[in-house]
């Protein structure tokens, strides 16, 4: 999105979706998983079959791109559609000395759960925009339940994009006297200036922690304790990892490291571990900035 120049006055709406798991029809939840693959069948040919390796840390992939002698099964997409399907006919959980059969709502704890889910909000969302060509849409993002829109202009209509009992809530971003438009998706906090340029950096999640006297990140062990050093060192690399592919322009890369580098001090990094993390970051991103800018930065 940082290559892309949007008209000048674009829009933007962010929303959440609500009752994405719990209250969806099974007749409408079939009647998605019918339409999905008959896409799939469409745009991929009806003999379409998936190989599905018997180790679960190799991934499916088309059979005919499947290496031989790897063991595994094929399975079409009619025996998928039979799969699923299955799986939503027969819920079935304990409530204390009771077996009880789930009869609305996604499947609890199926690994097809995630992937239906987003595809009841596929399907609205293609209903949506044929039925309403008069709301344009430059650029749309949604991550499960998170949904961003660049508009050419607002519309109340956008409300309506899911149907009962899903339902939408609109979220806010915050308006500068500039006439640029701020706002966090995700793991980016984003400004969207009056003529159509996006500034993308790195979302610090836990800044509001530090105001009551706690770690800024969380779930990180202080480097006090008995946690490996190898695991604490994967920590930092994980977390300016996410920081640097979360950014957009070299400033923002910059900063956002530094702010990591400095949080994790708070954890009591030493410092040769903040260097070798740095330089474990150079060879990723085949960047000097980390043991130059970076470096000098967060030691001055």
């Amino acid at each position: 999105m940082a290559d892309v120049k949007l008209p000048p006055g674009t829009k933007v709406y962010l929303g959440d979706v609500k009752n994405m798991y719990t209250n969806i029809d099974h007749v409408n939840l079939n009647e998605v998983i019918r339409w999905v693959l008959n896409l799939a069948r469409k745009n991929l040919g009806h003999d379409l079959s998936i190989f599905v390796p018997n180790a679960k840390s190799k991934r499916p992939c088309l059979a005919d791109e499947a290496k031989a002698g790897v063991p595994g099964s094929k399975i079409s997409l009619d025996n998928i559609e039979e799969i699923v399907k299955w799986d939503v006919a027969n819920i079935y959980f304990t409530l204390g000395d009771k077996t009880v059969r789930q009869t609305m709502g996604i499947p609890m704890g199926s690994p097809c759960s995630p992937a239906l889910a987003v595809a009841v909000c596929m399907h609205a969302e293609h209903r949506f925009a044929e039925m309403h060509p008069e709301v344009v849409v430059h650029y749309g993002f949604r991550y499960i339940d998170d949904l961003l829109l660049f508009l050419r202009e607002n519309s109340n209509l956008i409300g309506g994009i899911y149907p009962p009992p899903l339902q939408l809530e609109e979220e806010a971003g915050i308006e500068l006297a500039d006439g640029s438009y701020e706002f966090r998706f995700l793991e980016t906090w984003t400004r969207l200036t009056p003529d159509g340029r996006l500034d993308i950096s790195h979302h610090h999640k836990n800044t509001h922690r530090a105001s009551r006297g706690q770690a800024q990140v969380k779930n990180v062990a202080h480097f006090s304790s008995h946690v490996p050093p190898h695991q604490k060192f994967g920590r930092v690399v994980g977390a300016l990892t996410s920081a640097w592919s979360h950014s957009v322009g070299h400033p923002n890369k910059v900063k956002a490291a530094v702010r990591v580098l400095h949080d994790m001090r708070h954890h009591g990094m030493p410092n040769e571990t903040a260097r070798a993390a740095m330089r474990r970051m150079e060879f990723k991103t085949v960047d000097p900035v980390w043991t130059s800018e970076i470096a000098s930065r967060f030691f001055r």
